[in-house]
């Protein structure tokens, strides 16, 4: 059931952001790629996301996690000690 949410949730973000280019979704479509396995498509929306919206503090913290699901360990803490550096008291 779970994985039904999942692939509903990135269909949604996917209509989303064809519908509204300018809204920040890719951390959101990439969190639901992330959650359903799609680990190496996501990877390139949330780098994406993060470039156009670098303020966004819980799309590092998403990027680190698709990093380190990647084996990119290195690049997985680089990115959590930015978002600490970024926003402290954050709930990282």
């Amino acid at each position: 059931e779970a994985v039904g949410d999942w692939r509903a949730a990135e269909q949604i973000w996917r209509r989303l952001a064809a519908l509204a280019p300018e809204r920040p979704t890719g951390n959101h479509l990439g969190l639901a790629l992330v959650q359903l396995g799609r680990t190496a498509e996501a990877l390139p929306v949330l780098v994406a996301h993060q470039q156009r919206w670098p303020d966004d503090v819980d799309s590092l913290v998403n990027l680190a996690a698709c990093c380190a699901y990647l084996g990119r360990h290195d690049e997985a803490e680089a990115r959590l000690r930015e978002a600490v550096a970024r926003q402290p008291g954050h709930r990282h």
